[in-house]
């Protein structure tokens, strides 16, 4: 389980293309949503069906650039407690 204690959560009103890569989700990020993703936080994107969403944050620590994607289908109550 992933403990989200003090991180923001940002949520894209509507549906996303969920086939994007991750340039793509940081592009979404940082031109449509006018956020930087280094500031830390989940970034959550909802599928057309909304039925699965893709969740983006970047991994600790910042200097590795390192940004994670997940997926969930159904039963998203078990993602976001």
């Amino acid at each position: 389980m992933l403990d989200m204690s003090g991180i923001p959560i940002y949520l894209l009103p509507g549906f996303s293309d969920l086939r994007r890569g991750i340039n793509g989700f940081v592009s979404v990020i940082t031109n449509i949503m006018e956020m930087d993703v280094t500031q830390g936080g989940l970034y959550i994107f909802c599928g057309r069906r909304r039925d699965s969403i893709k969740c983006v944050t970047l991994s600790v620590p910042v200097r590795t650039s390192t940004i994670s994607t997940g997926i969930a289908k159904r039963g998203l109550q078990g993602l976001i407690s």
